[in-house]
């Protein structure tokens, strides 16, 4: 957008409700004008600490959530209940004081792997060897998982007469799936909408409830953008007409919680700014990923020569990985960086070196995820 804003000698609008981390740095660096549209909004906003909770069922639906469903099917009104996993995701918890387990390189939440019985990071392969809580030095922990197919199940065994859909890429496979479904809400043949974080972009007259079942999935994500997403999840749902929110979850002391229900995101980007500049990431450097798919010896093989290269080439260069996907059935190497030609270039002869090898070298300058 700034490249043809440019090449057509135009003024570019930026218009969001709560700005990206990077694009705020651009004004706070006097690059950027910002112009704010204050409005009020008396949405009501419920909080339900899950620590305050018991029972098999209370675990995904709070006693609060519980009375607000409740309500909205006594009133005839539709209900979205926004979970962000359809399988399951999980994080570990420090059963003493409740911190979440973090690699002190990447500072992102460190993941259990059932199949392999190990505990590491997602973004540079790191193994946590022996757990233990850098806060208050235990060694017991929980780990949560949950996802939408368990909700569903929970929801029904509440409420056996709600009529329940299910909106995921499971089972809203085509277009025509997706008509469907709207048609059904449209002509309020549906109770309580289940679905990821796309299901807040359903407009209805008759929907006026709003669930976040689990807010931890979010500020515990393997994402270095996990409080900023956060913050826009939250602000998103404040500012949905007419809708009240009940947001669940076991750390809604966190400062981005706070912050964003009392709409100050001056002190969220204060907070996020010293974090991204002690970690390295955006708006301090660029962070691209590598996805290399071939023989498993000359992928990791592969991608430990670009680490190395990396490192030895750019300056404040942090590689991170390798780390296998077993959704690409290939290696993760995660960079970042501030010369972006001079990493194509290094790309450009890692591919010509390694071209016998059969691999293919997937380059994503701005990924949207890295799982």
């Amino acid at each position: 957008l700034e490249f043809r804003s440019k090449y057509h000698n135009a003024k570019l609008v930026l218009s969001t409700s709560s700005p990206q981390i990077e694009t705020y740095y651009q004004y706070v660096s006097a690059k950027y004008i910002l112009l704010r549209y204050l409005v009020k909004n008396n949405n009501e906003f419920i909080l339900a600490d899950l620590n305050k909770e018991y029972g098999p069922i209370d675990t995904v639906i709070s006693s609060k959530l519980k009375v607000e469903l409740a309500n909205a099917l006594r009133l005839h009104q539709q209900s979205v209940l926004m979970l962000n996993s359809k399988g399951y995701s999980n994080y570990i918890v420090c059963r003493n004081c409740g911190k979440v387990l973090r690699c002190p390189k990447c500072d992102i939440p460190l993941t259990y792997y059932k199949e392999k019985d190990e505990t590491k990071c997602k973004y540079c392969g790191r193994k946590a060897e022996e757990l233990s809580c850098s806060e208050c030095g235990s060694k017991s922990f929980s780990q949560f998982a949950s996802g939408l197919d368990n909700l569903k199940e929970k929801v029904l065994m509440l409420f056996p007469k709600a009529r329940v859909l299910q909106m995921d890429s499971d089972t809203i496979r085509t277009t025509a799936d997706y008509h469907e479904a709207l048609l059904q809400i449209e002509n309020n043949e549906v109770d309580i909408i289940i679905g990821t974080r796309n299901v807040l972009s359903i407009f209805s007259s008759q929907i006026r409830l709003i669930g976040i079942i689990n807010l931890d999935q979010f500020l515990n994500s393997s994402d270095y953008r996990a409080s900023e997403n956060t913050y826009q999840l939250l602000d998103e749902c404040i500012n949905h007409s007419e809708c009240k929110t009940v947001v669940q979850g076991y750390h809604l002391d966190n400062p981005v919680v706070l912050a964003s229900i009392n709409k100050d995101y001056d002190e969220f980007y204060d907070q996020e700014i010293i974090k991204r500049k002690d970690t390295f990431y955006p708006p301090f450097s660029e962070v691209n990923r590598l996805i290399i798919v071939g023989q498993f010896k000359d992928m990791y093989y592969c991608a430990n020569y670009l680490k190395k290269i990396f490192s030895t080439i750019l300056k404040d260069c942090d590689a991170l990985g390798p780390v296998y996907l077993q959704r690409y059935k290939g290696v993760q190497v995660i960079i970042k960086h501030n010369n972006y030609s001079k990493v194509l270039q290094i790309i450009s002869e890692v591919e010509k070196k390694f071209s016998d090898k059969k691999l293919t070298i997937q380059f994503e300058r701005y990924p949207r995820s890295f799982n």
